[in-house]
């Protein structure tokens, strides 16, 4: 008998490669300045459609984002 296994949504796979990318954004360092923190601010959309639509939905996003400053994912 094999364990439950959860079964992955496509919305919980796309957060978890923002996540993975803020990560990893975050773990760089920049040579020679270790006091700068890098991070990144990404808005993306998991749904189809238009793609200005699209674009203008991530974009959207992207600004709720970087008014918290911190590692966040907003969909």
């Amino acid at each position: 008998i094999l364990p439950p296994m959860r079964i992955f949504s496509k919305k919980d796979v796309f957060i978890d490669k923002l996540e993975r990318i803020c990560k990893a954004v975050s773990a760089k360092k920049v040579e020679g300045y270790p006091q700068i923190q890098l991070s990144v601010s990404i808005g993306g959309v998991y749904k189809g459609g238009p793609v200005k639509i699209a674009i203008a939905l991530a974009d959207s996003e992207m600004y709720k984002v970087k008014k918290f400053k911190k590692q966040c994912i907003c969909l």
